[in-house]
Formats: C-alpha cells, structure tokens, sequence
C-alpha cells in the first residue's frame, strides 16, 4: 500500500536531506516536510498523485536516516512519518529500503520486437 516517498536517488532531494542532517558513522538523519519534498523531488510528486500538500499536510515531518558506505554511495534509507498526513487515522508509516549491488556487473537486452513498439513523433506545431 505505501512506498519509500523519500526519493534519495534525486540529487536535488539528496541535496535537501543533506543541507540540515546531523552526521553520524556511516549515518545522516534528519526531517524534512512534506512541503520540502513536494518543492525538490519529482518522485515525492508522483507519490501524492499530483495533489500538493496544504495546510497540516504540508507541515507533516518525514523523519529520516540514511545510511552509506565509506565511499558514500548509499545503501538504506528509513523514512517514517505520522499515518494522518496520508489519511490514516493514527500511527506512523515506515518505510525501509535498501540498496545492494553496487559496482555489480548488470547486462540489460532489449525486449523482443513483439513486446515493444515505436511511438509516432507528433507532427503538429504548437500554435
């Protein structure tokens, strides 16, 4: 039902979470609102379905921590925040993501011509 709404992959959200996190080893935490996310990050957007936080919603606090390796390449994610910001009514939705694999060899085909297709450019000028 819910995911990760705190999209670290984003350099302007990982920029925001940085800008007033407290550094630990290994670790960064912090808040950030709803608000902030809705400002800087494209995957928060879509996770609201295009609906920008008002009022106690916009104010609602993500808490978070993130975790990296000695090179900083991240390698979890925990964000929580209150259950009413997303119309629940109590509690707190937490969400826990890990990143694995990193510098692992990945090979990507292309799907065979009878499960893709080429979409038509448009033709037609804005007027």
């Amino acid at each position: 039902m819910f995911g990760q709404i705190v999209g670290v992959t984003e350099p302007a959200t990982l920029k925001t979470l940085l800008s007033t996190a407290k550094k630990g080893s290994g670790v960064y935490s912090g808040r950030v609102t709803f608000a902030q996310l809705w400002k800087v990050s494209k995957w928060f957007r879509s996770t609201q379905i295009g609906r920008k936080p008002t009022g106690a919603k916009a104010k609602s606090q993500v808490t978070w921590k993130l975790y990296v390796t000695a090179k900083g390449l991240v390698t979890r994610i925990v964000s929580s925040y209150p259950g009413t910001a997303v119309g629940l009514d109590a509690g707190a939705v937490t969400t826990d993501t890990r990143f694995t694999g990193w510098g692992g060899r990945v090979s990507i085909k292309p799907p065979p011509p009878t499960m893709s297709r080429t979409c038509p450019t448009s033709t037609s000028a804005a007027t």
